[in-house]
């Protein structure tokens, strides 16, 4: 979920709501998702996206299984 976050901040340019990283993580408790980073009006790829939303999703089930699978996932969207 952090990995999630610094990739959210490296791509919108800012965290969500405008938290620092240590409230980023506690928010995952009380909102019911993240908004997506490109309402932040940053021009991220739908890929790039799609793939912060996963790693920062609310639930565990739902973010990737490990490092090396969200490693693998950027390498193929990367140029």
């Amino acid at each position: 979920y952090q990995v999630g976050l610094v990739l959210y901040r490296i791509a919108a340019g800012t965290l969500p709501f405008g938290l620092t990283l240590g409230e980023a993580v506690r928010a995952k408790c009380v909102n019911p998702a993240l908004p997506d980073p490109r309402t932040h009006g940053a021009a991220i790829p739908d890929r790039l996206a799609n793939t912060i939303m996963k790693a920062v999703a609310k639930e565990p089930p739902a973010r990737f299984g490990s490092a090396a699978e969200l490693g693998a996932m950027l390498a193929r969207g990367m140029p």
